[in-house]
């Protein structure tokens, strides 16, 4: 095997499944929440389809390191065990968000 392939049980296959779907609800629920008008700010840059290049570049990642997002950072918010109810909070400009609702002001 090569030295930077690991072999992915089922349990972690399921559980990184889970992220996947967990990035695409948030992202889904960001979507309709902007073209209802209940949030402003720029349009969503969403990784549709992309989830999995998120989740399993920040599984792979080792203890420590040091992971920049510019763009799209919600989802690997999510695939890093962010809470993506505080992450919509954000969108919402709401004090329980994590940055207190100021991201998007």
């Amino acid at each position: 095997m090569n030295e930077h392939r690991r072999a992915v049980d089922a349990d972690e296959g399921l559980s990184l499944l889970r992220t996947m779907m967990l990035i695409r609800g948030l992202e889904n629920a960001w979507a309709d929440a902007y073209f209802a008008e209940e949030i402003g700010g720029i349009p969503p840059s969403l990784s549709t389809g992309q989830e999995a290049v998120s989740v399993g570049a920040c599984a792979g990642a080792r203890a420590g390191r040091l992971r920049l997002h510019t763009h799209r950072g919600q989802a690997p918010q999510v695939a890093r065990g962010l809470d993506p109810q505080r992450i919509m909070a954000e969108l919402y400009c709401r004090r329980d968000g994590y940055n207190k609702g100021k991201s998007y002001t």
